[in-house]
């Protein structure tokens, strides 16, 4: 592991130096690559690669916009803000849900982040980076994430439940579901089912995360729901597996330690990540020495410090 990590460290050294950014655009890059890239542009405060990771993102290119997100996540706040001076944030910076995901990560982010972050929220017609950017917020500490997309939408008008349950893969109309659902009993009944019926049958990606989401805030998890999170959580899409483990996050079942401890092969350290969070809910013997074995073992260094939150 040593020798790879220094060969990952050898190959981030020379990404900065020459301001590389065709690795950030390779679909196939590997994660570790982008972790190293990111720790190198921090230690050496390269303001000129953070200047063109922030400069060359387009919302339109999905690989390069999470790609430079993972990288920009690794970076001190600081940095970031100064970059952001450098460069002519525009509509594409915007509508970036990388962008939006990766501004949340920077614990120490001060009111430029913050502002925009806010400014996204307001303008954003991408509803992904809408609802990313209130979480990036929350993450911040600027308020429950759910409870400001909630008011916008209730100031624009709360779209009908029947309409949202027939698009559940816009997060506009996720957070419509969830306010229905909260409001009235019979709107959850029906919500309920529906979320079920879609979480056990759809093979749409968007569906699938998003009802995710949905199962694991009305803590849904059944029998029944666990054996399609046993099935989505090695699902090709990143983000299928992560909102599978998300749900058992939040709506713990005993059957989903085995399920957690499988995720933390993931290669995507985001889903080991969660995978961390669902075996520290469940909070039993076996779950902690687990975590105690992935303190001792992870290489990612986010992985690690979600690990090492065991008491």
């Amino acid at each position: 592991m040593a020798k790879a990590g220094d060969d990952y460290r050898s190959a981030a050294q020379r990404v900065v130096g020459t301001l590389d950014l065709s690795v950030v655009r390779d679909s196939e890059v590997a994660p570790e690559l982008l972790a190293a890239v990111g720790r190198e542009v921090r230690a050496s405060r390269s303001l000129p690669f953070a200047t063109a990771l922030l400069g060359a993102i387009e919302n339109s290119d999905r690989v390069y916009d999470w790609n430079a997100a993972v990288v920009i996540a690794r970076l001190d706040a600081a940095l970031v803000t100064e970059a952001m001076t450098c460069v002519s944030l525009g509509r594409r910076h915007v509508e970036s849900t990388g962008l939006a995901w990766a501004f949340g990560e920077l614990s120490e982010a001060g009111p430029e982040i913050i502002g925009w972050l806010e400014r996204v929220v307001a303008e954003a017609s991408k509803s992904k980076t809408w609802w990313r950017a209130a979480f990036s917020l929350q993450k911040l500490g600027q308020g429950d994430a759910v409870e400001r997309l909630a008011a916008q939408l209730k100031r624009e008008g709360l779209p009908p439940l029947d309409d949202c349950l027939t698009d559940i893969g816009d997060e506009r109309n996720l957070i419509a579901v969830l306010v229905h659902a909260n409001a009235d009993q019979v709107a959850r009944g029906r919500a309920v089912a529906s979320l079920k019926a879609t979480y056990l049958e759809s093979d749409d990606d968007s569906a699938l995360t998003n009802c995710g989401w949905l199962i694991g805030r009305l803590h849904l998890v059944d029998d029944e729901i666990l054996e399609r999170i046993r099935e989505l959580a090695t699902d090709e899409s990143h983000d299928v597996r992560y909102y599978a483990l998300y749900a058992l996050q939040n709506s713990p079942h005993p059957g989903g330690a085995a399920i957690a401890k499988r995720a933390l092969s993931d290669h995507d350290p985001l889903v080991r990540r969660v995978a961390v969070r669902v075996l520290m809910a469940l909070d039993t013997s076996e779950s902690r020495e687990t975590l105690r074995q992935v303190a001792a073992e992870e290489q990612d260094d986010k992985v690690l410090a979600e690990a090492s939150r065991l008491p």
